[in-house]
């Protein structure tokens, strides 16, 4: 198979996956209440139309009408391309926000956030508590039979 078969073959794959989302999309779209949706594509290279209409929903003639309406919302590509450009930044500056600061980007450092007075009465304390011995007694773990 040669290279050109192959770019037109995967071109082929992208199509038809992206066309499966946006019918699967338009599918679920289309089940809400209150909304009735009509997704029409056009292959001109192969002379194709995909067509899906939600049910009950036939549009016949009435494509102008509604676009010429005032209330209707017409997204042209370079729209579509902003909203995407738009979301993608806030996307980033959310991942930008979450992010921990390091070690040295720190306000304060850990060692100046606690006081002297509690650092120096932790040490006593442990101190004394490894003077005394007080600590748990080791358990037998030998195997008895």
């Amino acid at each position: 198979m040669n290279p050109r078969e192959q770019g037109k073959q995967r071109h082929q794959k992208k199509i038809n996956r992206n066309l499966k989302g946006l019918l699967s999309k338009c599918y679920k779209y289309g089940k809400l209440s209150g909304v009735e949706l009509a997704l029409y594509i056009e292959y001109p290279d192969k002379d194709e139309f995909v067509v899906f209409e939600s049910e009950g929903y036939n549009c016949d003639g009435k494509i102008t009408e509604k676009k010429a309406s005032v209330k209707s919302k017409i997204y042209k590509p370079s729209d579509i391309e902003d909203m995407l450009n738009m979301l993608h930044k806030k996307k980033v500056q959310k991942v930008q926000k979450v992010q921990k600061p390091g070690r040295d980007q720190r306000k304060t450092p850990i060692q100046k956030r606690t006081s002297d007075h509690s650092r120096e009465s932790a040490l006593d304390l442990s101190e004394k508590i490894t003077r005394l011995g007080q600590f748990p007694k080791i358990p037998d773990l030998r195997i008895r039979a």
